[in-house]
């Protein structure tokens, strides 16, 4: 056996997992997951919940793969893609901005940071670029973060802001100026916010 797969609608022993994986030598993919049962009132709901999801398998599971179950379903709620079967077409949901979130800015070879917080990810590039994802789909209310780099080796002078909400679909923001290794940024209520952080 070369890989162990696993699905992740539940469960709370990820990190367990990922020590087997590693003390066999085994690949580790998490090869489906999605909503289940959860009510979700929307695509957007839809989309945070499964970023959430995301977010604690990169972090405790930390697969060498992350796949959903699939890109086109008869529910929304599961769906990257609404897909019209008579007329071959189909439209982007909120779903498929809140993956490209993730898969457009941390690319395979990417190194993860730990950080504690159970709604961010971070992850280094093979050019010594940071990409930060953020999800504020709990709580009714913005958060605010001061973002310390002195871990990092080099960064650029501004940060580079993508976010998806009722709204937006991964929508480019201005650029955020860092200063001093360091730079502040507001993640509205009921959103996913990437963050690209440029080496100099």
């Amino acid at each position: 056996m070369g890989q162990i797969n696993v699905h992740s609608y539940a469960g709370s022993r990820r990190a367990e997992l990922r020590t087997l994986a590693t003390s066999k030598g085994k690949r580790l993919w998490q090869s489906e997951s999605g909503p289940l049962n959860v009510t979700l009132a929307d695509e957007t709901d839809a989309a945070l919940f499964m970023a959430g999801r995301i977010i604690t398998d990169l972090k405790e599971l930390q697969p060498e793969a992350w796949i959903d179950w699939q890109v086109a379903d008869p529910a929304r709620n599961w769906a990257s893609f609404a897909v019209n079967n008579s007329q071959q077409s189909f439209t982007l949901l909120k779903r498929f901005y809140m993956h490209a979130g993730f898969s457009r800015y941390i690319r395979p070879g990417a190194t993860f940071f730990h950080i504690d917080n159970a709604d961010i990810v971070a992850a280094q590039a093979s050019d010594g670029s940071v990409t930060l994802v953020v999800r504020n789909g709990d709580s009714a209310a913005s958060k605010s973060f001061t973002f310390d780099l002195t871990g990092v080796e080099s960064v650029g002078a501004a940060v580079d802001v993508h976010r998806t909400s009722r709204s937006e679909n991964l929508l480019p923001l201005s650029a955020l100026p860092i200063a001093n290794y360091a730079f502040t940024a507001t993640m509205p209520a009921n959103s996913l916010t990437t963050l690209v952080i440029p080496t100099r």
